[in-house]
């Protein structure tokens, strides 16, 4: 049965996610032995941070260990929007709806992250094929051998997608599967 709080949960949910991850903003390497950080400029309109203090300068094991944090928390984004959805009804496929084809990436972006490593293996058939269609629906720069989970070219692309099939589906102009 579809819900329509749903609309209430996302408009939420993805300010909730950004200041959180605005707190483990990806570090460069250039901030090795600096002190603190300030949340990049995808952050400044949405924060109310404008600097985390480290309480010792930033070393390559903090470093590491805070991106993957911030991995982590891009990986768990994708589950928690794809728990919103099913909780609220609105994961079976309706084709004609917009943003179903997002859906169906989400679905088994969760898969991957939920239940798994969530590290890639280029040779899985089934996780080369989640990132070929991952990279055919959103534009990522670089050439890393991952799944990529970047917020500003891959989530807030996906939740916008994921937004527009909810408003669809609640319109109740679709004939269902499509």
């Amino acid at each position: 049965m579809l819900n329509p709080a749903v609309v209430q949960v996302l408009h939420e949910f993805w300010p909730m996610f950004v200041n959180s991850r605005s707190l483990c903003v990806y570090l460069a390497e250039d901030l090795l032995g600096e002190e603190g950080f300030a949340p990049g400029n995808f952050y400044k309109e949405t924060t109310p941070y404008s600097y985390v203090k480290l309480r010792a300068p930033l070393s390559l094991d903090v470093r590491t260990a805070h991106n993957r944090i911030g991995s982590w928390t891009n990986e768990n984004c994708l589950i928690r929007l794809w728990a919103i959805l099913e909780s609220h009804g609105f994961t079976k496929p309706i084709r004609d709806a917009q943003g179903c084809e997002a859906v169906g990436l989400l679905k088994r972006l969760r898969q991957h992250f939920a239940h798994g490593t969530g590290l890639y293996d280029k040779h899985k058939p089934n996780h080369r094929r989640l990132r070929s269609d991952l990279l055919k629906m959103f534009t990522v720069p670089g050439d890393s051998e991952e799944i990529p989970t970047n917020i500003d070219c891959v989530l807030r692309p996906m939740f916008e997608r994921c937004n527009e099939y909810v408003e669809d589906v609640l319109k109740g102009e679709h004939s269902g599967d499509g």
